[in-house]
């Protein structure tokens, strides 16, 4: 328990261990804490990295057969490109090394039943499903996402992007504090049999719960105020 507070805090450990403890009751149960995070984008193109320049980063549009690779349910797949999100995907000639999905104005969760809507609309913008192959972790395909990412969210007008990183997901929340994330929030997803429930403290409604298969809790996020790269470049370096 002591390693486990080091690595997640006291409160996420807590909140892993009754998860834990809930699935021994409840294979599917599900209680889990998102951590809202928002990073800038920057307003200038950084210098292309040395490194990585056999890595090609192209849009992947429904249809392209690399897809197929992802480990992903295709229904989901279906859903986020009909929300009209934005797949791109980081290639070694033909090998497909990582992804990185991002949608402007909205996003509606396909794992947890959360929707989102994003304020200011037209310039925040949601990332999610950032994905690397663990064989491909020690190459430049990460840095070359976020590269193309950034271009493509500049020529949408876009100066922030916010995501849902899991507490339970220690590494990731490093990962993003690297990027220059500023976290403003954090949600709490109760599964159990039948019933949902989304609760925060930060976000309205503060509490939503359901017995229906169907449900969805649609918080409205505002984007903190425009961080300074600065910060971008220190959780950088």
């Amino acid at each position: 328990m002591r390693s486990a507070c080091d690595e997640y805090g006291v409160v996420d450990a807590t909140l892993l261990a009754l998860q834990r403890t809930l699935r021994l009751l409840s294979p599917d149960a599900v209680l889990e804490r998102l951590y809202i995070v928002a990073q800038p984008v920057p307003r200038t193109p950084a210098a292309s990295l040395r490194r990585g320049q056999a890595i090609l980063v192209r849009p992947l549009l429904p249809g392209d057969p690399a897809l197929a690779a992802f480990t992903r349910i295709p229904a989901e797949v279906t859903d986020r490109f009909a929300q009209g999100a934005v797949c791109l995907g980081a290639f070694r000639g033909t090998e497909l090394l990582g992804w990185l999905w991002f949608t402007v104005g909205a996003f509606r969760d396909h794992t947890h039943p959360v929707a989102f809507e994003l304020a200011p609309p037209g310039t925040t913008a949601w990332d999610f499903d950032v994905y690397v192959r663990p064989e491909a972790r020690l190459t430049a395909a990460f840095a070359r996402l976020w590269e193309a990412a950034f271009d493509a969210l500049r020529d949408r007008g876009v100066n922030q992007t916010l995501s849902a990183i899991s507490a339970y997901n220690p590494a990731s929340l490093r990962a993003h504090r690297r990027l220059g994330t500023t976290p403003f929030g954090s949600l709490l997803v109760l599964r159990l049999g039948r019933l949902q429930a989304v609760f925060s403290r930060h976000f309205r409604p503060h509490s939503r719960l359901s017995f229906r298969a169907d449900f969805r809790a649609t918080f409205r996020l505002d984007a903190p105020g425009r961080i300074p790269e600065s910060t971008l470049n220190r959780s950088s370096a």
